[in-house]
């Protein structure tokens, strides 16, 4: 009853290993819910016990599995923790990255892991408010304070934080977590990249020397591999943002299109990328646009694909 609901509804047979005692209660409920008859079986031969073979085998091997990387990632957090020397338990781990296109457009990536794993839900991208001109320490200093202030109030702080840098990128954060009352409460590591034969080095607070781990450590590289995952959730916005920022000047360049045409464009198909799959058809039906400004937006957008011949 935990895994089926009105919207995911329940077979019209359901097999079990075992007989229920308040197996007509079960299949009332689940009748209500699939809006028809379901069948609690038992069965003892035939397909339908292979059927059960084949079920617990898949269980077992799920299971097993995840035994697997939880005692995995066990061994991992514990070396993390000795290694790194942190003071709790890295549970969740964010690590953020600035980047920028072209000295502009600057964004702060955060990507979260969760027990060792992708948490995609928890990725988040910062658009950089109070910076024209790119200054990393002063972008980062912006993010952190915005991601602390968020956290604080969702109760949903990582247990460690990593930045992608070296000692200044690790000193922002230091300043940011002071600013929002987490001293103390937030582990803060930097990643700073490998230069020539140096390695990468790792960098805490009130620690003066870098932390260097051997290239094969599997602490140093589930740390790289986080870094890079922040570094790739970047370059993919970025791609997006220059991908707008580029259809958006082809739109510009239409002659008849204004900022007001422009806006019942978007305001009517909803995005960039609607307006660029658009049809003649759909583009003409617009308000204020018709079929000759349609047919000029179509082939400036994707050439005169509809022209003579």
């Amino acid at each position: 009853l935990q895994y089926y609901s009105a919207e995911r509804q329940p077979p019209r047979e359901l097999l079990l290993p075992l007989a229920l005692e308040d197996a007509d209660l079960l299949g009332e409920r689940l009748a209500e819910l699939r809006e028809g008859p379901v069948a609690l079986l038992t069965p003892q031969r035939g397909k339908r016990m292979q059927l059960m073979h084949m079920a617990t085998t898949n269980a077992r091997q799920i299971f097993a599995e995840r035994e697997r990387k939880e005692q995995s990632w066990e061994t991992l957090a514990a070396a993390l923790q000795a290694r790194v020397r942190i003071d709790r338990r890295p549970e969740v781990i964010e690590c953020l990255d600035i980047s920028n296109l072209q000295g502009k457009q600057a964004v702060g990536s955060l990507v979260c892991f969760v027990h060792g794993e992708q948490a995609a839900g928890r990725y988040r991208h910062y658009r950089i408010r109070s910076q024209d001109t790119p200054d990393d320490y002063a972008m980062m200093g912006e993010v952190l304070d915005r991601r602390l202030a968020r956290g604080i109030e969702r109760d949903d702080l990582p247990d460690l934080l990593l930045l992608d840098g070296g000692k200044g990128q690790l000193q922002v954060a230091v300043a940011a977590v002071a600013r929002a009352g987490l001293e103390g409460r937030i582990d803060l590591v930097a990643i700073a990249k490998e230069k020539a034969e140096e390695g990468e080095k790792l960098f805490r607070p009130g620690r003066k020397n870098p932390i260097l781990l051997p290239a094969h450590s599997p602490v140093l590289l589930f740390l790289m591999r986080i870094r890079d995952e922040a570094h790739r959730f970047g370059i993919t916005f970025h791609r997006r943002l220059r991908g707008r920022e580029q259809l958006t000047s082809r739109l510009d360049a239409i002659d008849g299109i204004g900022p007001k045409r422009k806006q019942q464009l978007l305001r009517t198909l909803g995005s960039l990328r609607k307006v660029m799959e658009a049809d003649l058809e759909t583009l003409a039906a617009v308000d204020g646009i018709g079929p000759e400004l349609a047919r000029q937006i179509h082939t400036s957008l994707h050439g005169d694909e509809h022209g003579a011949g």
